[in-house]
């Protein structure tokens, strides 16, 4: 996806919470609530300096691994569209809470005045993250989207009872 130092650092981190972070996330959801695809899903980014990613981890039956793995794709490639306005504030409210509540313990603040620092070479106040996170548009959570989700860019990693890996090749092609 993006590196830390990205102008869409925070359009990432909401549209990764709109994507798969808690029981209002369009992969819990869809997968867990509406399909019974999966007990645990969720995803997450990684910021490094020079690149990132977004993960998605899923506990599957491995006889509904297939068709887990195509309503996850279907989700992340919707995202394109862009996200209603319910879900983006949902999705800030969610990010920005968990930001607040992580302050309160001195070590996750201290990690996360590091890991800025380090990343970035500037360590921001909750204040200011804040307000960068809830300034996030539907709009450029559409234009991100666009940008990094496409077939090219998709990897698949699986654990399980599987001798044939084509038959997953061909869910990764669109």
């Amino acid at each position: 996806s993006i590196p830390r130092n990205h102008p869409d650092y925070y359009t990432l981190r909401i549209l990764n919470a709109a994507l798969g972070t808690g029981m209002s996330s369009r992969l819990f959801s869809e997968l867990r609530e509406v399909k019974g695809l999966a007990y645990d899903i969720q995803s997450s980014v990684i910021f490094h300096r020079d690149c990132g990613a977004v993960v998605i981890s899923a506990g599957v039956d491995p006889d509904k691994a297939e068709e887990a793995i195509k309503v996850i794709l279907e989700q992340v490639f919707d995202l394109i569209n862009g996200l209603s306005e319910e879900e983006l504030y949902r999705a800030k409210q969610l990010t920005t809470g968990r930001l607040l509540l992580s302050m309160e313990d001195t070590y996750s603040s201290i990690q996360s005045m590091g890991s800025q620092y380090l990343l970035t070479g500037n360590a921001l106040s909750t204040d200011s993250i804040t307000r960068n996170l809830l300034a996030v548009t539907s709009h450029q959570i559409k234009d991100l989207a666009k940008n990094i989700i496409t077939e090219d860019n998709v990897y698949l990693s699986i654990v399980g009872p599987y001798k044939q890996r084509s038959r997953f090749n061909t869910i990764l092609t669109r």
